[in-house]
């Protein structure tokens, strides 16, 4: 930890040198500095131990044949860090925990997560349990069948973290950390490379299990069910494990929903042909007590309005489930022991696990605070080259940049409160307005309108 201060307080220096001394025109890779993460100096243990009763029963498919599936701490942490850096952006605003959020177990609770130019066409999923689920697909258009390539295409979305990697490897080296957690992790050697990324990142994922859940102890004798969560569970199994297998697996294969078809969102059939239109995955349903609201768009608040949904009969029938024609027509008494069975899958450990979480919060007296953070706002909005923009929160925000995203230094000065856009319009018809405080930034890209 001393050896990750002084090399940050060097490179402190060094980012206030580069200011005193910038050129006109800014460096294409504008973000650099910012908070270091804390991290112990033993690593954690990422190692995934499973319980018992995958061995004795083989539709768990035991993996590997191992209780114990093995997952190196050092690449596990560097994924931890990647994953929770905003750095990488190129806002330096948003991070993959931006959109899949510790305690909404890796999800986000709103329908749609906020990208760096528009809403993201679909809800974010829950990110746990690949270390043993089987996942043949990945995304809710099954994009990908390799977590490894899943993990890269949010980093290089430009509605995302819009990054290119050789920004990222610019920033990553010119921080006080990452050389050294690249060398930790790949046997010495600090070079930062697209492979070491995704592998990172796809360790760091992998770790993350919800495997203390009332139904996993369950399963291994130390609980019982009451007579309410038994009889939705038997409810389950008869009408929902033809999708949601065994209720902790995922399903091996797309299928329509059975929702209303928005023409701006084919799902599966956008990459993979007309025949699929309308498919999308089907997630696991482990801690979906957490993870609401539900459904690729978000369109369902509660279990309650699913179960509501299902029961009553969805809008089609799709082919190529069994989805009965007139709903499953469920009583009350059964959507609610349905629905007792569902929060038995639930295990709040990952909302707060501290391997899992968030390095750049300072630990106060082993209570975590977050850093404070700013927002941008904007009047009027949307924006335009005369727009006046405000910082809030509790923050000491004393300066500001706005940038071309070519990264023009269009204009900076001392921040007093407002600060007036007032901009030629030219060809600048997206600019990024980076405001600097004492230990932080805060950046966002506006997408400007003629006024």
């Amino acid at each position: 930890m001393k050896k990750y201060i002084l090399l940050s307080l060097l490179s402190l220096l060094f980012i206030c040198l580069s200011f005193t001394f910038r050129d006109e025109i800014a460096e294409a890779t504008f973000l650099t500095g910012g908070p270091i993460p804390e991290l112990p100096n033993t690593p954690f243990n990422y190692n995934v131990e499973f319980p018992e009763y995958f061995k004795e029963d083989s539709r768990f498919g035991f993996p590997r044949g191992n209780q114990t599936f093995e997952i190196d701490d050092n690449e596990a942490t560097l994924g931890r860090v990647l994953f929770y850096d905003r750095l990488l952006s190129v806002s330096g605003t948003m991070s993959c925990a931006s959109c899949h959020q510790q305690k909404f177990a890796f999800s986000e609770n709103t329908p749609l997560s906020e990208g760096l130019n528009f809403d993201t066409k679909r809800n974010s999923i829950a990110l746990a349990d690949y270390s043993w689920t089987h996942n043949r697909s990945f995304f809710w258009d099954a994009r990908t069948n390799n977590l490894n390539r899943a993990v890269s295409l949010p980093l290089f979305d430009t509605n995302e973290i819009a990054a290119t990697f050789e920004d990222m490897v610019e920033k990553m080296n010119n921080t006080a950390y990452y050389p050294h957690l690249f060398a930790q992790a790949y046997n010495g050697d600090p070079t930062i490379s697209k492979y070491k990324v995704r592998r990172s990142l796809e360790k760091f994922l992998m770790s993350i299990t919800t495997l203390n859940s009332k139904y996993d102890k369950m399963r291994e004798g130390e609980v019982a069910f009451t007579g309410q969560e038994k009889f939705g569970h038997d409810l389950f199994i008869e009408n929902c494990s033809t999708c949601h297998i065994f209720a902790t697996r995922y399903y091996t294969s797309t299928v329509d929903l059975g929702l209303p078809r928005d023409p701006n969102d084919k799902g599966k059939g956008e990459w993979a042909g007309e025949r699929y239109n309308y498919h999308y995955d089907i997630p696991s349903l482990r801690n979906v007590e957490l993870s609401a609201p539900y459904m690729h768009n978000g369109q369902f608040e509660s279990l309650e309005e699913v179960l509501d949904f299902y029961s009553d009969g969805p809008e089609h029938i799709p082919s190529n489930t069994s989805l009965p024609k007139s709903g499953f027509q469920f009583s009350e008494t059964e959507k609610e022991a349905i629905i007792a069975f569902l929060k038995t899958l639930t295990d709040t450990s990952v909302t707060h696990e501290r391997k899992w979480s968030n390095p750049f919060l300072k630990t106060v007296t082993n209570i975590e605070e977050q850093v404070p953070l700013t927002e941008i706002n904007i009047y009027p909005n949307p924006a335009s080259t005369n727009s006046r923009l405000f910082v809030t929160g509790d923050s000491n925000i004393d300066r500001y940049e706005v940038f071309d995203m070519s990264g023009q230094l269009l204009k900076s000065g001392n921040y007093n409160g407002e600060l007036n856009l007032n901009i030629s319009a030219g060809s600048h018809r997206s600019v990024i307005v980076t405001f600097y405080g004492e230990k932080q930034k805060t950046s966002r890209i506006l997408n400007l309108i003629d006024q």
